[in-house]
């Protein structure tokens, strides 16, 4: 049976930095015909929000003022703060990616980060969807490895890859495998509106099955009972009957009913919010790992690095309300966010523990050859004296007892100065001869 539905969709990648500045300066032609654009910078503490459905509520406040009522200040500062920036180009370029499948790309963002931390999104608006189709082109459209030959059994794959080129203008290597330097695919923040809701739905949509392959278990791609349960267990959000959300490592889904009254909501504050500032911790955690498997990286800054990212964005609760509370720690259950951490905390912080005490050991080291050879030197230079003065008595022709009680107290110095500086080597050595 088809099933239809519409929604907003979000596809994310990373971007590393290189080309983005000169991209930023470039204009495009939208499709709508309405004249060359340029990219926007959007500062939520002054410009008005990027989000149509925001925009159109005149009686909501367009401005940090307006987060600030919700999340923690601290929160809402770490993604308006210095050092980030959120770009939008718009595109509204319509794409008939099927026949009677429209989707338009509305528009594409960046978001800039701190420690050279960029989110790519590609914002899609697909309306009267056979909810089939929806999972099928979704599925696509994250696998960037195929984007060079087209997206297979895609007849408008060209109008899609022309409203993105702006993102590729800005790729290191102008390449789509730009956008997945973290992993295989691009990642999706999907909102789905439909009449009819369902569990079985919700797990098809967030994992890009077919639909009803949930209920049809004769089908090879229907899930185990136990990993259906499990998953439904641990990764939902379902606090009112008019929607729930499911969080997973590659997509979060929401699917419920008349989203187009508070879409704004979910696209302005959970994905703009919550949902990116997930990513880029995911992101940090990314790097740092990668950074901690190469030999050349010094553990120890590695851990400052850490520390410092921590500070500015691990949020144990970042809003004033349940709600929102509830769906970033789901979000960073789905990413995995808290448990990366601690495992790679533990593994930088265990090296860098590992590499202060060889240090330490090597500088013990030198100092002790530094010791060695400034008690040869010295018990050279004692006996370079013993020679001079008995040279000097026998040539003054004293072969008598000042000769020999001189040379005798010489030595004596000699070997008590070199018994003290041999100190604890000596006992070493006893110490080992009784083990023995």
């Amino acid at each position: 049976m088809e099933r239809k539905g519409k929604a907003r969709t979000f596809m994310c990648g990373y971007i590393k930095p290189g080309r983005i500045d000169d991209a930023l300066n470039k204009k495009y032609a939208p499709g709508d015909g309405s004249g060359q654009v340029g990219w926007e910078r959007h500062d939520m503490s002054k410009s008005p929000h990027w989000c149509s459905e925001l925009d159109s509520k005149p009686d909501v406040p367009k401005n940090t003022e307006f987060w600030y009522g919700t999340y923690y200040e601290s929160f809402v500062d770490s993604l308006a703060g210095e050092g980030t920036s959120h770009w939008v180009l718009k595109r509204n370029h319509k794409c008939v990616l099927k026949d009677g499948f429209n989707c338009v790309v509305r528009r594409l963002h960046l978001f800039r980060f701190p420690f050279d931390k960029n989110i790519i999104a590609i914002e899609l608006d697909e309306r009267d969807a056979d909810l089939n189709d929806l999972t099928d082109l979704h599925s696509k459209m994250r696998d960037v490895s195929s984007y060079g030959w087209g997206m297979a059994g895609i007849n408008g794959s060209a109008d899609f890859f022309e409203a993105i080129q702006p993102l590729l203008d800005m790729s290191p290597e102008g390449k789509y495998t730009d956008w997945v330097d973290t992993g295989a695919k691009l990642k999706a923040f999907q909102i789905v509106d439909t009449d009819d809701i369902d569990n079985g739905l919700l797990y098809e949509l967030g994992t890009m099955s077919k639909i009803g392959v949930v209920k049809d278990t004769t089908d090879s791609d229907s899930p185990a009972q136990s990993y259906y349960d499990s998953i439904m267990a641990e990764n939902t959000v379902e606090v009112f009957r008019s929607w729930s959300m499911l969080a997973l490592l590659d997509t979060v889904t929401v699917v419920g009913k008349d989203f187009d009254k508070w879409m704004f909501m979910w696209a302005a504050s959970y994905f703009r919010m919550i949902y990116i500032h997930a990513l880029y911790q995911k992101l940090c955690l990314f790097d740092i790992n990668r950074k901690f498997r190469d030999p050349g990286v010094d553990p120890i800054r590695l851990v400052d690095e850490m520390k410092d990212i921590e500070r500015d964005y691990s949020f144990p609760t970042i809003s004033y309300n349940f709600l929102p509370q509830l769906i970033y720690e789901k979000i960073k259950h789905g990413l995995e966010v808290d448990r990366e951490r601690e495992q790679i905390h533990g593994y930088v912080e265990q090296e860098g523990k590992r590499q202060e005490e060889l240090r330490a050991k090597q500088s013990l080291e030198s100092e002790k050859k530094l010791q060695n050879s400034l008690t040869w030197l010295t018990s050279l230079t004692l006996g370079s004296v013993l020679y001079d003065l008995t040279s000097w008595f026998f040539d003054i022709g004293d072969k008598g007892g000042s000769y020999r009680i001189t040379a005798l107290a010489v030595l004596l110095v000699l070997m008590t100065v070199t018994a003290l500086l041999f100190k604890s080597q000596i006992i070493e050595w006893i110490w080992r001869d009784k083990r023995k």
